[in-house]
């Protein structure tokens, strides 16, 4: 009877070992499951992190692109306004220029039309004063 108790109390001792046992990886899986679920959702959160982040690499790219552009159309502007600039310089100097040989030219034909004058007066004058002893010359011979 000792003996008969001790084998049956043997065999509970198994049944308790088999029970823990089974239990123990009951828990392994349990928690393989748990640590597989949290990998995933770790994994997911990853993806989500990542398409995020490209998202806003694009919307970066585009914002220095949308700059670029508008640096571009100013330094268009800057530079038709300086050609429209360098344009109106040059006509302004033309304009100068062709002013400054118009009064070069009246000035010289003012010169010219005194000197002319000046010729004609003193051409008058010796005329006259030829006219003159010519005529008192002759008033001498008549007299």
């Amino acid at each position: 009877m000792d003996r008969s108790d001790s084998h049956h109390h043997h065999s509970d001792h198994e049944e308790v070992d088999q029970y823990s046992e089974d239990e123990s990886r009951e828990l392994k899986l349990l928690n393989a499951k748990k640590e597989r679920q949290k990998i995933e959702e770790d994994a997911q959160k990853l993806e989500n992190r990542v398409l995020l982040l490209e998202k806003e690499r694009l919307r970066v790219l585009k914002k220095i692109e949308d700059v670029k552009k508008k640096a571009m159309e100013i330094m268009k502007i800057k530079q038709r306004a300086s050609e429209e600039e360098s344009r109106r310089k040059e006509m302004e100097e033309r304009k100068l220029e062709d002013l400054q040989m118009k009064q070069l030219k009246i000035q010289e034909m003012k010169t010219e039309h005194e000197e002319r004058l000046n010729t004609s007066k003193f051409n008058s004058m010796t005329n006259s004063l030829v006219m003159a002893k010519t005529t008192k010359e002759s008033l001498k011979v008549i007299s």
